[in-house]
């Protein structure tokens, strides 16, 4: 730190790293990088009872959270079925698309050939088949 002032005397202000400073809890004394807890330390009552109060406020903190992460799994699960159906459902539009597109060329094709020959009636059942099994794809996957 670059003052000379005494971080007790203004309420336990200490900045971390550079950044903004922060307001420390108390017992934040025993926390500090430049007074590492010596074993003989730990027989200490108040170290004994910083460390109960530290222990009972992570318990705490772990049981107030622990049914967030169960409905995170959850969402998670239910994320990936809809993801799934998504991909589902692009996959048929493809498929309907090319489908649809195909039928129509076909129809196009048929109108031509039906002068010519016996081939043009078969290619128009076929292109219309196309379509119409096109329209279902986009009706069931909707």
């Amino acid at each position: 730190m670059t003052d000379d002032v005494d971080t007790e005397e203004i309420g336990g202000l200490v900045p971390r790293d550079g950044g903004p400073s922060v307001k420390k809890r108390s017992f934040s004394f025993l926390e500090t990088s430049l007074s590492p807890i010596a074993e003989k330390d730990y027989k200490s009552p108040l170290i004994g009872k910083f460390l109960k109060d530290h222990i009972d406020r992570i318990e705490d903190e772990v049981a107030e959270l622990r049914p967030y992460r169960e409905k995170y799994y959850q969402e998670c699960a239910k994320l990936q079925v809809l993801q799934e159906r998504r991909g589902l459902t692009r996959t048929a539009a493809g498929v309907s698309s090319v489908m649809l597109a195909v039928g129509g060329i076909g129809i196009g094709v048929a109108k031509d050939l039906w002068a010519l020959g016996a081939s043009g009636p078969i290619i128009a059942v076929c292109s219309l088949l196309l379509i119409c099994c096109s329209f279902l794809i986009r009706v069931r996957s909707s």
